[in-house]
């Protein structure tokens, strides 16, 4: 998809495009940490959005992480949180049914202590029908550090 710049026309990087897409969904995460946050617990708008951005393995991970976090009463969280910070370094897969792209994470915005730049290792995109929570038209499946992929795929 080219992208005029000036008088000349550029194509963006899979890298860059990835960018766009995952900084889309970590303002979903921060959204849903915000109405967790707020509510306290789980709430319908929550789940909808959890369903529209995440899924399979991640889908898991989040709800525990939220589960979790609400027992505790979201306890060192800003009030209210921000959105994380996903940094995309390159991409191993790129297709039209997965993408595996290898990135940092700062969860700072929702918890002051949490590591900055943390090595997610790979994260997994798998494609789904993009709407009013997730404009993407993809969703995440899978993060994993480089100890727990092995030969296995998440899309």
């Amino acid at each position: 998809m080219p992208v005029e710049d000036g008088a000349a026309i550029t194509v963006p990087t899979e890298v860059a495009v990835a960018q766009r897409d995952v900084d889309a969904l970590a303002h979903q995460y921060g959204e849903m940490a915000r109405l967790i946050v707020a509510e306290g617990a789980p709430t319908a708008e929550f789940q909808a959005r959890l369903e529209a951005a995440f899924v399979g393995t991640f889908r898991s991970d989040a709800i525990a992480f939220f589960g979790g976090q609400a027992a505790e009463g979201f306890r060192g969280w800003r009030r209210p949180p921000a959105d994380p910070v996903t940094r995309v370094l390159s991409v191993s897969t790129w297709t039209s049914t997965c993408r595996k792209l290898r990135v940092t994470q700062s969860l700072t915005g929702f918890i002051p202590d949490a590591p900055a730049d943390h090595d997610l290792g790979w994260m997994w995109l798998v494609p789904r029908p993009a709407d009013a929570h997730n404009p993407t038209g993809w969703a995440v499946t899978a993060d994993l550090p480089d100890s727990h992929v092995r030969d296995k795929e998440y899309c």
